[in-house]
């Protein structure tokens, strides 16, 4: 990031030119590298994201009909959840989650976080794993990237044998409260140590074209004073999903 200092010649600038996008702040000028409109990124992990979901799709259509049975009875009871319950008055049946939906979607992050797909769903008597704490504090501050630390509180443990779960930690960002949160990859292995993250490229959806949201990929560092929404929680090995995180909002100068 550079900084213009403003004189009699140029008093005010603003907007892009070629590569470069100029932003006004009290007595000096911004100049960063102009962020692309993304509307098909197509990139290895998009590839890989859709690769992942047909794949499940193709799983379900061959499931016995006695697994399938289990993920409708699942997707039942997430259905039966307050906040579904809310959606459905408003939405009707636009709002219920169907067997193939819950089956794509809890094995989608598992096998992106490196698990094994999982063909029945987590049973429901199985606590979740703990919601990951971390060292990042509200309201804080960062210069060009996103650091701080994260880890369990507590080790995740099967209740009848004692063998420890494997986690790992899923994070989602919200640039200048521009659409819903988007997850960041890799994911990253939690345990009860401290871990180190850091963010440094983010994907966020930029104003509606046509009726539709479209996608800006960028680095931190190229924004103009983001202000970020980080809301994170654990995925574990066997399915099951810890309660999010609160939302926590940071800038990046």
């Amino acid at each position: 990031m550079a900084k213009v200092k403003l004189t009699g010649l140029i008093s005010s600038i603003t907007g892009s030119m070629g590569e470069t996008t100029f932003s006004p702040r009290p007595g000096l000028i911004q100049v960063r590298k102009r962020v692309h409109k993304i509307h098909n990124p197509n990139t290895p992990l998009q590839q890989n994201l859709r690769k992942i979901w047909s794949q499940s799709i193709a799983d379900w259509k061959l499931m016995p009909l006695k697994k399938r049975v289990l993920w409708e009875q699942f997707a039942k009871e997430v259905n039966l959840s307050k906040r579904k319950i809310r959606m459905m008055k408003t939405k009707g049946n636009r709002g219920r989650m169907t067997g193939a939906n819950a089956y794509c979607a809890i094995n989608q992050p598992l096998i992106l976080a490196g698990f094994q797909r999982i063909k029945i769903p987590p049973p429901s008597a199985l606590p979740p794993p703990p919601t990951p704490e971390i060292s990042l504090q509200q309201l804080a501050t960062f210069n060009e990237k996103i650091s701080f630390k994260a880890w369990l509180p507590y080790p995740y443990i099967t209740p009848w044998n004692n063998e420890e779960i494997p986690c790992v930690l899923q994070a989602g960002i919200s640039v200048n409260s521009a659409g819903p949160l988007v997850s960041i990859y890799p994911f990253h292995k939690l345990s009860i140590q401290p871990t180190q993250i850091v963010i440094e490229r983010v994907k966020l959806y930029n104003k509606k074209v046509e009726g539709k949201l479209r996608m800006v990929e960028a680095n931190l560092k190229d924004l103009t004073h983001p202000i970020i929404r980080i809301r994170l929680r654990t995925i574990a090995q066997n399915g099951k999903f810890s309660l999010p995180s609160p939302i926590y909002t940071v800038e990046v100068f």
